[in-house]
């Protein structure tokens, strides 16, 4: 499995310059799909939300859209802000992006048809807090943790790092241009 997860997002982790971060970024992806009715094939078939009202794509797409926003985003303004030293921690940024919407592989669940809906664990926990769960399992630090924790609803009134912005607002650009 972690070798479907390393090709899938390939150039996604390869943005990843510590190697260390880049392995727990796998394993949470292992983790949760391991956890789940999923495998990282699957991860091109399910849809990235299940609201109905919405234009689809898939779940893996939507997660190396996001990714790659946020990169490109948080590396202009490192340029273009920050000329002593960046800012943003680019590890920190990609990683968050990469594994905001882990826990959805828990949210989700199929039936014996095919349909995708929600879990009970998903009615029970968002994929914020699931997601969040499944980073720290993988031994993630606190800062990727909290940026998969702030980047929905969730984080509403509460205090959000810098990276978090930026993956917070990657996310809701894709979510917000499909309506």
């Amino acid at each position: 499995m972690k070798e479907a997860i390393e090709a899938y997002f390939n150039e996604e982790l390869g943005w990843i310059k510590d190697a260390e971060l880049r392995e727990k970024a796998v394993e949470a992806w292992r983790i949760a799909l391991e956890e789940s009715d999923f495998q990282p094939e699957d991860l091109e078939k399910l849809p990235f939300t299940l609201f109905e009202r919405r234009a689809q794509t898939t779940l893996g797409n939507h997660v190396k859209l996001v990714t790659r926003i946020a990169y490109q985003a948080a590396k202009a303004m490192n340029e273009a802000l920050f000329e002593e030293q960046d800012c943003l921690n680019m590890d920190y940024v990609v990683c968050g992006a990469l594994l905001h919407d882990v826990g959805k592989v828990l949210e989700y669940t199929r039936l014996a048809d095919g349909t995708v809906v929600k879990s009970l664990k998903g009615r029970l926990l968002r994929h914020p807090i699931s997601g969040a769960q499944v980073a720290r399992d993988a031994g993630l630090p606190d800062q990727v943790q909290h940026m998969i924790w702030t980047h929905s609803k969730e984080g509403n009134g509460q205090y959000r790092t810098p990276e978090s912005y930026v993956v917070m607002h990657a996310d809701f650009m894709t979510f917000d241009v499909l309506e």
